[in-house]
């Protein structure tokens, strides 16, 4: 018994170390490979000039508030986030972003690719981009490239018209928002307005542009979760009339950001 034992922990144990010693070497080799070998100097912005900033510490206000800044976009919307669930809080914000992007406003959607916790799979993009909704994903690296697979945008922004961003600590989900029946996180946001969020756009434009954003594989199946996905249900009046009903939220003006 003991020496079947010793036996299975050595083949397991050899091949972990193949693993080891062909993830490093591809890692290695990625390295010296790699044409895009980082995104230059970082972004730094210091402005005088006025900027209105707005909390906001209910979820479902602040759902509300980005449903009401993507309506009231007129150029470009881009987000940028580490979950984006396919929920009832996900499906009605995408349902508003394919609205502006029908209308013409620029809309862009960058998501991390971690795969605990991805799921705007290709078939949800495919859709999205029929809509002109462009869609990105953050660092699809393969589990053997140790170093870069641990590359993850923690990032959460949704950026109006160059002129204002919604921050925090707000994935894209239900929970996020007071949505969910089960928990609902408790956490902040914050609505900055004035000319610091052209630098942010920049820095959305670097992780965009960057060598980890990739454009999802088109599966060529039709997908039928993913096709309800991007059109309205019979629920969605309840749902928005309970985020209506939230509580308000404050704007204050600052001198400087």
């Amino acid at each position: 018994m003991r020496l079947l034992t010793r036996s299975i922990l050595a083949v397991i144990g050899a091949i972990l170390g193949v693993y080891v010693v062909f993830a490093i070497g591809l890692t290695v080799l990625e390295w010296v490979a790699r044409d895009n070998p980082g995104t230059g100097e970082s972004l730094r912005a210091h402005s005088e000039a006025p900027h209105t900033i707005t909390h906001f510490d209910q979820g479902a206000a602040s759902f509300h508030r980005r449903l009401e800044l993507i309506a009231s976009a007129r150029k470009s919307i881009a987000l940028e986030f580490f979950i984006y669930d396919v929920d009832d809080a996900s499906r009605l914000l995408t349902q508003a972003l394919i609205k502006r992007a029908r209308e013409g406003v620029q809309v862009r959607i960058l998501v991390d690719f971690s795969a605990p916790v991805f799921k705007l799979k290709p078939a949800y993009a495919r859709l999205l981009g029929e809509a002109g909704v462009k869609v990105r994903y953050y660092n699809t690296s393969a589990v053997y490239r140790l170093v870069s697979i641990q590359h993850r945008s923690h990032r959460k922004l949704l950026i109006i018209d160059e002129v204002t961003v919604l921050t925090g600590g707000r994935n894209i989900a239900n929970d996020y928002f007071d949505l969910s029946d089960h928990y609902n996180f408790l956490d902040s946001d914050l609505e900055v307005s004035g000319p610091i969020v052209k630098t942010v756009l920049q820095s959305f434009d670097v992780y965009w542009n960057s060598h980890l954003a990739t454009e999802p594989a088109f599966e060529s199946q039709p997908d039928e979760e993913a096709a309800r996905f991007v059109v309205p249900q019979d629920r969605d009046t309840g749902l928005l009339e309970r985020l209506r009903a939230a509580p308000g939220y404050m704007a204050v003006a600052v001198p400087g950001a």
